[in-house]
């Protein structure tokens, strides 16, 4: 599962510093033509648009959202396409469990809240003066917390899976 720091969160540059020129990003630039066909080994195979995965991030991933929106308004804007690619594979990958399993689907999304929750403090802190990081440490610790509990959460539902499909299998 991908980290939402590494998802939504990309260094700033300017642009002087980017190194990807504005003819590779033309075809990017039209909503209407930067859908593309996503394939994988379980043969999921549909276009995924800016627009989707704006809504999937809208519904499921508010603050998300919400940093998609910031990259997109102050960052240039090959930084802005790069996060909206990984939005994209978080939301492929979302399809992918969705289709497997649901209730694998609900911790995914569980899990991916609690990595921006801990990306969302990472940012403050390091804006912040000597006091407040100190309140900033704790809640970090909190997030971190939610973090691993829904992973061993889903760490059990596969264990329960694989019992249950031992069990079936030895029958």
């Amino acid at each position: 599962i991908l980290s939402a720091a590494s998802i939504y969160s990309l260094p700033r540059t300017t642009e002087e510093e980017s190194s990807i020129n504005e003819e590779e990003l033309i075809e990017e630039r039209d909503p209407e033509d930067e859908a593309a066909t996503i394939e994988d080994e379980h043969e999921l195979d549909f276009k995924v648009t800016s627009q989707i995965v704006q809504e999937f991030l809208k519904e499921n991933l508010p603050e998300a959202h919400k940093l998609l929106q910031r990259a997109e308004s102050e960052d240039p804007i090959e930084i802005y396409f790069e996060a909206l690619n990984r939005a994209k594979e978080v939301y492929v990958e979302y399809r992918i469990i969705l289709d497997e399993n649901p209730k694998r689907a609900e911790l995914f999304i569980k899990e991916e809240k609690a990595r921006i929750e801990i990306l969302r403090i990472e940012m403050a802190y390091l804006d912040a003066e000597e006091p407040e990081r100190e309140e900033l440490e704790k809640k970090l610790k909190l997030a971190i917390g939610k973090l691993v509990d829904a992973e061993i959460e889903g760490g059990q539902l596969e264990l329960k899976e694989l019992k249950e499909e031992l069990q079936a299998l030895t029958e």
